[in-house]
């Protein structure tokens, strides 16, 4: 699986060089056409966008991952996603996993 990177993240981090990760083709698409976009391209959304929480636990696929992290600096988000990228990324891949939630000190599954 390949994940879609939303345009609230950084884009330069390690995770998304060691991992198949694409961009959003247009940062300025709305929410209904990014899940319609991962949907087609059997992506996995990476966002802090709590939209997508709701539609893959309503809807899914496609598989969400969420940061919970509020307002974190970039090097906050950094130290957390080099403690949970490979689990979330893991986990995320697995059969019936609908979101997982990466929050400062822990992971969170929801499963269909």
């Amino acid at each position: 699986m390949n994940f879609l990177i939303d345009a609230n993240l950084p884009k330069r981090f390690r995770f998304w060089r060691d991992s198949p990760c694409e961009f959003l083709p247009d940062d300025e698409w709305p929410d209904h056409v990014i899940w319609r976009y991962a949907r087609e391209h059997g992506l996995i959304i990476v966002t802090k966008d709590g939209d997508f929480e709701k539609l893959a636990l309503a809807e899914g696929p496609p598989v969400v991952i969420k940061l919970c992290v509020g307002d974190a600096s970039r090097r906050e988000i950094w130290e957390i996603l080099a403690r949970w990228w490979l689990a979330a990324s893991q986990a995320s891949q697995q059969p019936g996993c609908r979101l997982v939630r990466i929050y400062p000190d822990y992971l969170e599954i929801e499963t269909s």
